[in-house]
């Protein structure tokens, strides 16, 4: 199983790219929808971010006010720090859940879809990096329109970012999105065949699956765990569905009622 990560700045066009990817028929994991999912009022994530803000984060209803806890995470660098290390661990157990579940069920790709991938170091679990950027001035136009936020506003949630030069430095792909939504698919559609014909191209060179392509260079370190001998013989000699049942699902489960 090949595991991309999918990155960029805010207002970018990341979403688009994974839509597209979805329609195209490989599995994404959403990070955002997991990070929404594990702070719901009662979920253990949720206990472990209030531990840390307390109670003026809270909406009457007794949920985290999501824009109160956003302009506090996007104005103060240490806020940030606190809310990532309060949910990372919740974020990555459900990340490896749905990852075994893909492995099970024998899908040779699959996405995670992760804004902070390399704020987190969380790029060494993945084959291969790709970015979605847009310069500067455009996402600040996106976020006003999108958010109705001030144009002082929205530069200081781009600036709260990693910038996209570094980010697509850092990437094995990049895919600039200045235009059009429709020419950013054309983009995404181009990338997907080229993964599907275990070819891509970077700097204008195409490489097979069997090379030293960017996207299959090296297994990744989870995959590494995943075929290992420990792992795979359980597999073998059991059922995939009691394995995906019993082993991984339990432990979400069993993490959520130890920290209630």
């Amino acid at each position: 199983m090949i595991i991309l990560g999918l990155t960029g700045g805010i207002a970018c066009g990341k979403s688009v790219v994974s839509s597209a990817l979805k329609k195209q028929g490989i599995p994404v994991i959403d990070c955002d929808v997991i990070a929404h999912d594990v702070v719901k009022k009662g979920r253990w994530g949720y206990k472990r971010v209030i531990k840390i803000f307390g109670p003026k984060i809270l909406l009457p209803n007794g949920e985290i006010d999501r824009a109160a806890l956003g302009k506090l995470v996007f104005e103060d660098a240490v806020f940030r720090r606190s809310l990532n290390a309060a949910t990372h661990l919740p974020i990555a157990l459900t990340i490896l859940s749905q990852l075994i579940r893909y492995w099970l069920t024998f899908h040779p790709i699959v996405v995670i879809d992760m804004p902070l991938l390399f704020e987190t170091k969380s790029n060494r679990w993945v084959h291969r990096v790709i970015s979605v950027v847009a310069n500067e001035d455009l996402q600040v136009q996106r976020i006003m329109s999108r958010d109705g936020l001030d144009e002082s506003a929205a530069r200081s949630r781009v600036a709260a970012q990693m910038p996209t030069a570094k980010k697509a430095d850092l990437s094995d792909a990049v895919l600039e999105n200045n235009g059009s939504k429709e020419a950013l698919g054309e983009k995404v559609g181009n990338l997907v065949a080229q993964l599907k014909e275990h070819h891509v191209r970077v700097g204008g060179r195409a490489q097979k699956k069997n090379g030293n392509g960017p996207f299959i260079k090296k297994p990744s370190k989870l995959n590494q765990i995943l075929t290992s001998p420990v792992v795979v013989l359980p597999v073998v000699f059991g059922s995939i569905a009691v394995v995906a049942h019993c082993l991984v699902m339990p432990v979400i489960h069993i993490v959520d009622k130890l920290f209630k």
